[in-house]
């Protein structure tokens, strides 16, 4: 077997997929989580319209203050309490939210890996809209 050491081809393909998409935010950091009220979001979280997960909904997506719009990585997660394994899309996070959100993910029932991207980060052209600012983007 011969394993793909080139992780530029995985970011591309990943930013293409992205960059004809649009992000909602609908979690702003420092709310809680509907459902489970004792969850709060260290970063603004939401979804990438129309890129499906392999829970059949939108994609995760963390997205971050960096004014450089760019894919930062990626967090495998796996909640036991719901006996799902997901991935989630770190998008213009800096370091500290990066921290932040990789120990949340690692909270109570969740476990979760972070693989972060490593050389030049190119920007993307996704749009970012804010469900609670009537869809202002970012």
């Amino acid at each position: 077997m011969k394993l793909n050491r080139c992780d530029d081809v995985y970011w591309k393909a990943l930013e293409n997929l992205i960059s004809t998409k649009k992000i909602v935010v609908d979690r702003k950091k420092g709310s809680r989580h509907p459902r489970y009220p004792e969850y709060v979001y260290p970063v603004d979280y939401g979804y990438i319209e129309g890129l499906k997960s392999s829970d059949s909904n939108d994609m995760d997506v963390w997205v971050g203050t960096s004014k450089q719009k760019t894919i930062n990585g990626v967090l495998c997660t796996i909640d036991n309490f719901k006996n799902d394994v997901e991935i989630k899309i770190l998008i213009s996070c800096m370091k500290n939210e990066i921290e932040a959100i990789y120990d949340k993910m690692n909270e109570g029932t969740m476990n979760a890996i972070c693989i972060l991207r490593q050389g030049k980060l190119d920007s993307l052209s996704c749009k970012i809209e804010y469900e609670d600012k009537g869809g202002v983007s970012k």
